[in-house]
C-alpha cells in the first residue's frame, strides 16, 4: 500500500474502505473533524501524529497517525 500524507488521509481511508471488503474500522465510524465526528456519533478521531497533543477530541478517542498505512493498521488492530 502506498504511503500518503495526512492531508489526504480521510479521503484515502474512505477509498480503502470502499475498495476492500474487509471491515478495517470494525463497524466504528471514523471522521477527521472532531465536532462533525462527535455530531455524527463517531467512535474514533484520527489526527496527524504531530498534532495529537494539541487536539481536543470533544469526548472522542483521539489517535495520532503518520500515514494511511498506520491508520489502516490502527483500525485493523482494534
Amino acid at each position: 500500500m502506498e504511503r500518503v500524507t495526512i492531508a489526504g488521509l480521510a479521503y484515502a481511508l474512505a477509498l480503502t474502505d470502499m475498495l476492500d471488503p474487509t471491515d478495517d474500522a470494525h463497524s466504528r465510524t471514523v471522521h477527521e473533524k472532531a465536532i462533525a465526528a462527535r455530531d455524527d456519533r463517531a467512535q474514533v478521531f484520527l489526527v496527524p501524529a504531530e498534532e495529537l497533543s494539541s487536539v481536543d477530541g470533544n469526548g472522542l478517542e483521539v489517535r495520532g497517525v503518520e500515514d494511511l498505512v498506520q491508520a489502516v493498521q490502527l483500525l485493523q488492530a482494534a
